[in-house]
């Protein structure tokens, strides 16, 4: 969570541990509802990408291409 930017650690927090609807967090940030999920999407998907980062890094493998991860699961 530290190395995800600061707007979508809000957005995670504010859906993901607190449970607030996206109208809740639309009305709190000023900003359209539209605009919370596009957020919570990047924010997960930066997520993510930093999970999979750190547990490389942790077994000191290269990383391995989103493409080639995508292309093995549908094969």
């Amino acid at each position: 969570m530290e190395r995800i930017s600061p707007e979508h650690k809000e957005i995670l927090i504010m859906v993901c541990a607190h449970g607030m609807q996206y109208a809740e967090v639309s009305e709190t940030l000023g900003i359209p509802v539209g605009t919370v999920r596009s957020r919570l999407s990047r924010a997960r998907e930066s997520l993510q990408n930093e999970m999979g980062r750190t547990s490389v890094r942790a077994y000191n493998m290269p990383p391995v291409p989103a493409s080639h991860a995508i292309s093995h699961l549908a094969a």
